[in-house]
């Protein structure tokens, strides 16, 4: 009977401790990491641009193209901020008013259209400074984004 409760006891001090060293490490971004450092724009975490390689010119391009696209972008970005927070009061009211979510969802859509095509822009802008081998490891290294190999899509603005 000692045995059973030593084990039972050292079962629960050893999922004790798992659960809490899990629980420190936080919930994490999941899947693409929202608005984030580099404003949506793929490789914030910079292990991207590192595989490739690049010159400083290069380097300075890139930095150039997503500052310009933070800038370029800051008011759109609110826009759809506040524009989003405005849809979670709307959704958090005791009686949700679906033709004023509704109303709200209409009213962000083309923002977002225009955020994307901004993003596909300075996209396209980063890939033409880039030679073919680099682009060809650049697409190979977004396993999760249109283009690069995978099944999944990240949430965000990828």
């Amino acid at each position: 009977m000692r045995k059973k409760a030593l084990v039972a006891g050292l079962g629960i001090v050893l999922t004790i401790m798992t659960t809490t060293a899990a629980l420190a490490a936080g919930w994490g971004m999941g899947f693409g990491g929202g608005i984030g450092v580099a404003c949506g724009l793929p490789g914030a975490q910079g292990i991207q641009w590192r595989n490739l390689d690049l010159t400083p010119e290069q380097s300075e391009k890139i930095l150039t193209i997503r500052q310009e696209f933070a800038k370029d972008t800051l008011e759109l970005r609110q826009q759809l901020q506040r524009a989003q927070l405005e849809l979670h009061q709307l959704w958090a009211a005791e009686n949700p008013d679906q033709t004023a979510i509704n109303q709200k969802l209409a009213a962000m859509t083309p923002l977002r259209l225009e955020l994307k095509k901004k993003i596909q822009e300075a996209q396209k802008q980063i890939e033409s400074i880039l030679t073919p081998e680099q682009l060809e490891q650049y697409n190979n290294f977004r396993p999760f984004t249109p283009g690069g190999r995978g099944r999944f899509r990240p949430r965000g603005w990828w």
